[in-house]
């Protein structure tokens, strides 16, 4: 399904925003807004793990992709539609100090000027369990570039492509909703994406996102 094979995309183009960083900084976080974050040891949670990280999802409504790079939760009451609800989590880069509001900044201009396909509506650093985090709010929408670069990340092959009925019929998919999270975690630099279709899916998706920050841990 050609939004499964969608989900991957993010992570694997926005890799690189923050990995070559890794200095962060120590600028005063006491005004961030908390990001509320769901209560864990309530949860009847699942471990799904590939080669770099695990986390614990909610296996009661999510579904795990166990193994894919990145790794990718889909809602179940959307996994058979056409608008398959998902999360996905990758782990970038050891990561030494908190981030910053300048990291953010970095991202967001790094989205503006590489991502065309791609439009940040919000920016905030945001408090999650005492640690700062960057929560961005934006819309992909499937561009002859996010096409290029389906292909040239090897998420997607000319055959799929043809097989979907070609680059008209991927380019009059309609724009999708997403909610992008990066956080540092035992020295390790995450980044959480969250797409939607429906409003009233968005403060599940986020409390879900939420989870799998909480419990990403590093594999190797």
């Amino acid at each position: 399904m050609i939004f499964k094979r969608t989900a991957a995309l993010i992570p694997a183009l926005m890799l690189t925003l923050l990995c070559g960083c890794g200095a962060g900084g120590t600028e005063p976080a006491a005004n961030y807004p908390e990001l509320a974050a769901s209560d864990i040891s309530t949860m009847n949670l699942t471990e799904v793990s590939n080669d770099k990280m695990k986390m614990d999802y909610p296996a009661d409504e999510w579904l795990a992709d166990q193994g894919s790079e990145p790794l990718i939760i889909y809602y179940q009451a959307t996994a058979d539609s056409g608008q398959t609800v998902n999360i996905n989590a990758q782990k970038l880069s050891e990561y030494s100090e908190k981030i910053t509001e300048k990291d953010m900044n970095d991202v967001v201009e790094s989205i503006k000027s590489q991502f065309s396909y791609l439009t940040v509506n919000d920016a905030g650093m945001r408090m999650l369990c005492g640690e700062p985090v960057i929560y961005m709010e934006g819309v992909m929408q499937l561009t002859d570039q996010a096409i290029d670069d389906m292909l040239k990340e090897g998420i997607w092959t000319q055959e799929f492509i043809d097989s979907y009925g070609g680059r008209e019929a991927i380019l009059a998919i309609p724009a999708t909703e997403q909610m992008y999270l990066y956080t540092v975690n035992n020295g390790w630099l995450y980044l959480f994406v969250g797409t939607y279709y429906q409003a009233d899916q968005k403060d599940m998706v986020l409390s879900t996102m939420t989870v799998l920050a909480q419990t990403a841990a590093s594999i190797g």
